[in-house]
């Protein structure tokens, strides 16, 4: 076992504190759902389009361009509801269809295209602004969008696949829908405590020291395995007590649930690495200092955007009878 100094242990506590403060403000949430989730999310969102557009160290852009970020990252994420929300008389703020016909991910062509034709015609026009920006902001833009869109999308699809069941809605439990974003949540968030945890303690072989300095092959090891113990249990449990998280995600069709248990902490893994290599790469230790010990935003959400984009399109097409053209 691996002697702790005083400043891992002053890291250790600080990121034990930020995590229960974080889990008293975002719980309850998840649980309600409705508009309290969404304005988390647009929340969260918000912050970590201000991390990535800020993330670049000659922070050149001008005040149009971090308003173009800004409007087409929201847009990306929430043009669905936009859309089902205006009608020929106004707007007509009702969420119902949202939490209970969000179906699948949707991109909008002519918003892609918006984005790729001002980024792009705004790195011919403006020296300052080069190819490289129009690139990474497309990216991370595109990324960050469908992600946070898949985050939602886990939150309220349930209620509509229990509804395809003949389920009425009425008779799902409020809080019944908010099972499915905990158990990914809860893959992910084990994965980087496990990896963290043995990481320290046990650590010895570093996986990728060029993007990720202090990331070990046992802590890896250690993440999978607490992932996999507590995704799988917590779904088995639900199940067992009479709300499982999905209607193909049961006891009885069990390998749904390892399968994306088993892929979670991978994609966990990759998303903590591509967003360490953007990291490296701007010479930045964290995106922000909002979360004492943690970084930003950033920092805690990049393996779950990747996880969350992942295990939504397995859903969407096991759904679907992985078809694709449904």
């Amino acid at each position: 076992m691996n002697n702790l100094n005083n400043d891992t242990k002053k890291s250790m506590f600080s990121r034990v504190m930020t995590a229960i403060v974080l889990v008293i403000i975002c719980v309850p949430c998840l649980f309600a759902g409705s508009w309290y989730f969404l304005a988390l999310s647009f929340a969260a969102l918000a912050l970590a389009i201000h991390e990535f557009t800020n993330a670049p160290a000659h922070n050149h852009y001008n005040l149009a361009i971090h308003g173009f970020i800004f409007v087409m990252t929201m847009a990306t994420v929430y043009w669905i509801f936009i859309k089902w929300n205006v009608n020929a008389v106004g707007w007509n703020l009702d969420l119902w269809r949202f939490e209970n016909g969000l179906t699948s991910i949707e991109v909008s062509t002519i918003g892609i295209a918006t984005i790729v034709s001002v980024l792009f015609l705004t790195s011919i026009l403006d020296k300052n602004f080069t190819i490289n920006d129009a690139t990474y902001l497309f990216t991370m833009i595109v990324f960050v969008g469908l992600s946070f869109q898949a985050i939602l999308f886990l939150r309220y699809f349930p209620r509509f696949a229990f509804a395809t069941e003949n389920l009425p809605v009425s008779d799902i439990p409020w809080w019944h829908a908010s099972f499915l974003i905990i158990y990914v949540l809860l893959g992910t968030f084990m994965s980087d405590i496990g990896a963290y945890f043995v990481g320290v303690l046990f650590g010895r072989n570093k996986m990728n020291p060029r993007i990720s300095p202090k990331k070990t092959w046992e802590g890896f090891a250690g993440g999978v395995v607490l992932s996999l113990v507590m995704s799988v249990s917590f779904a088995l449990i639900v199940d067992r007590l009479g709300y499982p998280m999905l209607p193909f995600m049961t006891s009885k069709q069990w390998y749904w649930i390892v399968g994306i248990s088993v892929i979670m902490p991978f994609m966990a893994n990759l998303g903590d690495f591509l967003f360490s290599a953007i990291k490296r790469n701007f010479n930045l230790k964290d995106y922000g200092t909002l979360l004492k010990g943690m970084g930003g935003v950033l920092d805690r959400l990049d393996s779950v955007l990747m996880v969350s984009l992942t295990v939504a399109i397995i859903i969407i097409f096991i759904h679907n009878g992985w078809s694709l053209w449904v």
